[in-house]
């Protein structure tokens, strides 16, 4: 009776194991984002109070922009799943092309819209309910602190060889995730 409850609600730890191969290596990279973005928040804080706003509010549009990158890879990930399960491997690569195209495009838009109206969007987030003139300050961290964001991004994709720029990890995390999946169905 435990046995069949086990098997019927628990089920095998084969599937456990080959889900944790798959889950681990995108739990740690979303791990490493946001230790980054917290690490960064740490330290600046220590600057100020400006500083720390001006920071912080950067890191929110960045989780944005992340989520907008997971979504568009995710939603492709489920087509280049039922493509490989049936075998039709030419769906199945024009499903990964989908995701690099998909990567490039939102993080293109991303830069632009950061180059163009990353202080419209900093601003929303700022209230100088005081009046002292500090949000104009932390303006201008967020400002500083986001033209070091993308100007990093373009070092990694410079150094890599790749047009991607922060999409450029999102884009090994899915070669390597689906080299694994490829392993373990082949299994």
């Amino acid at each position: 009776m435990l046995a069949r409850l086990k098997k019927k609600y628990i089920g095998d730890w084969d599937f456990y194991r080959k889900y944790l191969l798959l889950a681990i290596p995108m739990i740690l990279q979303n791990a490493i984002t946001n230790l980054v973005s917290f690490l960064d928040n740490i330290m600046v804080g220590q600057l100020g109070t400006e500083q720390m706003s001006g920071v912080a509010i950067v890191n929110q549009l960045i989780f944005v922009y992340n989520l907008a990158i997971f979504g568009a890879v995710s939603a492709a990930s489920i087509f280049g799943a039922q493509y490989f399960g049936k075998g039709n491997h030419k769906g199945h690569m024009y499903s990964f092309r989908f995701k690099l195209y998909a990567t490039l495009l939102v993080t293109g838009g991303a830069i632009l819209l950061f180059l163009t109206k990353g202080s419209a969007l900093i601003a929303l987030y700022l209230t100088d309910t005081v009046g002292n003139g500090a949000t104009d300050v932390a303006l201008q961290y967020g400002l500083e602190y986001l033209a070091i964001i993308i100007s990093s991004h373009r070092h990694k994709a410079c150094q890599h060889r790749n047009k991607s720029l922060s999409g450029l990890f999102n884009i090994c995390r899915i070669r390597l995730v689906h080299r694994k999946r490829d392993q373990l169905l082949m299994n």
